[in-house]
């Protein structure tokens, strides 16, 4: 077999190696069922969705029409941009809520496109944090904080 797309070859192969990563350290008890998830079974839903599509994108890499080769590092980068927005979002999400994380790396991962206009990209990942936020929260129930407990960071001084 020959890699004719090896962009996504190796996005496949980093969302194989994620998804694994994730599904094998989130415990296997407190899974629940479809219905009542318990604390574990979003986790390892959501990993072995990103699994699915990883596996999807190797195979896509190997087969079809010669796909262009990473020019200029582009690539690269813009993988670095999404796992540094990934990474931030995972520091600042018990600090400052919901809502300001998810903006925050959303609008980390738009620095990864070189034509992005900063300012639409901003409006975007404003709205974008407030859709999760009300999805997660207000719809499906999930306990975590929407906005960072003011009271507290207040008080402090």
């Amino acid at each position: 077999m020959r890699i004719t797309k090896p962009q996504d070859f190796t996005a496949g192969l980093l969302f194989i190696a994620i998804a694994a990563g994730a599904y094998f350290t989130v415990p296997a008890s407190g899974v629940g069922e479809l219905a009542h998830l318990g604390p574990s079974g979003f986790p390892r839903l959501t990993a072995a969705a990103l699994g699915i599509i990883g596996v999807i994108l190797t195979a896509r890499g190997l087969g079809g029409r010669t796909g262009e080769a990473l020019r200029g590092g582009r690539s690269v980068f813009g993988i670095v941009i999404l796992l540094l927005a990934s990474l931030v979002f995972g520091l600042t999400f018990e600090h400052v809520g919901l809502f300001l994380s998810s903006a925050l790396a959303a609008w980390i991962s738009s620095l990864a496109h070189p034509r992005e206009r900063r300012w639409e990209a901003f409006l975007l990942s404003v709205g974008l944090a407030f859709f999760v936020s009300v999805i997660f929260v207000t719809g499906i129930g999930l306990q975590v904080d929407f906005w960072p407990d003011l009271d507290a960071v207040f008080s402090r001084g």
